[in-house]
């Protein structure tokens, strides 16, 4: 899988689990990040982060 395959992926997962919480520009620097270190992006665990941060 290429970095921009992995962009894209965690992208579409970004975009559906902070629909109304976060900004384009701010899902595409995470999505970035994401495909950089070849994570993938979990739902679950953005949900605690944010959590625990409220």
């Amino acid at each position: 899988m290429t970095r921009y395959e992995r962009y894209v992926e965690a992208l579409e997962a970004i975009k559906t689990a902070t629909k109304w919480e976060l900004t384009d520009d701010f899902r595409r620097l995470m999505a970035i990040h994401y495909a950089i270190h070849d994570t993938p992006f979990e739902a679950s665990r953005f949900s605690n982060a944010r959590d625990l941060l409220n």
